[in-house]
Parts: C-alpha cells; sequence; structure tokens
C-alpha cells in the first residue's frame, strides 16, 4: 500500500503514468486460465489501486492477447491480438484468430460455390484458397459441405439451398 500511494502521489503531481510491470503466477493446478484481475500477483491491493490494468495472454494460436482488465475511467476497449517476430520479438498488430478462421472459412465457400454441382477435391479446394488438408476438412464439416461418396478423391461441394430441394429438378447429388 505504501508503494502503491507512493506511485500515484508521484503520477498525480507530475502528471505522468507510471508504469507497474509483473508477471504472471504459476498456472492453477486444474489448467484453467485465472481471471484477469486474479491474475495479478502480490497483493490484492495492486489491483485495487491501478486505474489501468493490462495484461498480455498467451493463446494457443502463438498470438498474443492484450486484454484491458480494469480501466478505470472510460469504456474498456476491445483485447488488441498481436503477433510477435521470432527474430527480434517485436510485437505488430494481428487478426483475431476468429476473424482469420471466418475468412477461411469464407475462402473454402467461396471455392465450393464457383464449382457449382460439380464439386471439389480437397486437393482442388486447397490450390485454390492456399489451406493447408486439416484447415479444409475442418472448414468443409463447419460448412456441412456434402461428399459425393467416393473411395477416392471424394468431391465435395455446398449443401443445397432449401429453396434448390425443393425444386421439380430434384436430380442426384454430383450428376
Amino acid at each position: 500500500a505504501v508503494i502503491t500511494e507512493a506511485l500515484k502521489l508521484i503520477g498525480d503531481r507530475t502528471a505522468c503514468a507510471i508504469i507497474f510491470l509483473a508477471h504472471e503466477p504459476k498456472p492453477t493446478s486444474d489448467g484453467n486460465e485465472r481471471d484477469d484481475i486474479a491474475s495479478i500477483r502480490g497483493a490484492a491491493r495492486i489491483g485495487d489501486d491501478c486505474r489501468y490494468i493490462l495484461r498480455l495472454v498467451a493463446h494457443k494460436s502463438g498470438l498474443h492477447k492484450l486484454v484491458f482488465a480494469k480501466v478505470s475511467h472510460g469504456a474498456r476497449p476491445t483485447p488488441i491480438w498481436l503477433a510477435q517476430c521470432k527474430e527480434t520479438g517485436v510485437f505488430e498488430v494481428a487478426e483475431a484468430p476468429e476473424a482469420v478462421k471466418n475468412k477461411n472459412v469464407e475462402k473454402v465457400r467461396e471455392a465450393l460455390r464457383e464449382a457449382g454441382r460439380n464439386g471439389l477435391t480437397v486437393d482442388g479446394i486447397r490450390e485454390v484458397t492456399k489451406l493447408s488438408r486439416s484447415t479444409v476438412l475442418d472448414h468443409l464439416k463447419a460448412l456441412g459441405a456434402v461428399s459425393n461418396g467416393a473411395k477416392k478423391h471424394p468431391k465435395y461441394r455446398l449443401p443445397p439451398e432449401p429453396s434448390e430441394s425443393a425444386s421439380s429438378d430434384s436430380g442426384s447429388l454430383f450428376d
């Protein structure tokens, strides 16, 4: 309390921000991530006295997420995603993993839409989208794409729209 009060006084008198850095505590025994405020190591008073708390959280994608855990004045900004350069260690702003995933799903959807009733093999989709095999397979599942059932090199297409299935020209899948 003495230290945080002194830092607040210095900050107020000099009109400067005082940045206090702390490292995360050890992981929880059950492997769950800690609450942003609970992640502060040391006395609870540190979190109480701070006006802003920012937390840099590693993500399984390899990115880092800058979280605004506490904002005393104003609305809490959305997290900022960062990619760290392996050579220099410098962070750059990056797209959120969910946004990248959504864009990639749309790439697969567009490739299948372009292929129409003929469909595309996984390799064909990979060639068009430049995505990995596992990513393409995940996105085909997410899109509910249907296969022609071929054992070797099956072709996929988008599921028929409700209006298509009700049409009088309800031919077999992959004529």
